[in-house]
């Protein structure tokens, strides 16, 4: 999925119209070695918890699952008794954005709509 020109209502329907994977699934295959804007989901409701932004979807949700860098989401998780303790559990939708600026302009105006919980807490 490619988008060329930063539009909300493009994002929302790729979105909308792409299916779910779980983020171990990809973590285990390389094939998802590319630039993105992702939206991590929580596994009982659907609710999303998490957007990134990166030049690797592949690298990214690793270094997420085996809580590799400052923000890894597993360290945040952690913190959450109350939240799902599988990471690999969770889902992930992904839009494949090749340009630095267009994955972070994307990735605002997402965490702009969405509010995810996990972005704005340590």
């Amino acid at each position: 999925i490619l988008i060329c020109m930063v539009s909300y209502n493009r994002m929302q329907r790729v979105i909308q119209h792409s299916r779910f994977h779980k983020l171990g699934y990809i973590a285990s295959r390389m094939n998802f070695d590319f630039s993105a804007v992702y939206l991590i989901y929580e596994p009982r409701n659907h609710e999303v918890i998490y957007i990134g932004e990166t030049n690797s979807l592949y690298n990214r949700i690793s270094e997420h699952i085996h809580g590799k860098g400052r923000y890894s989401l597993i360290l945040k998780i952690r913190k959450r008794p109350e939240m799902p303790q599988n990471i690999r559990e969770y889902s992930i939708k992904y839009i494949s954005v090749d340009g630095f600026r267009e994955r972070k302009f994307s990735e605002n105006v997402l965490l702009g709509v969405y509010e995810p919980m996990l972005n704005y807490t340590r």
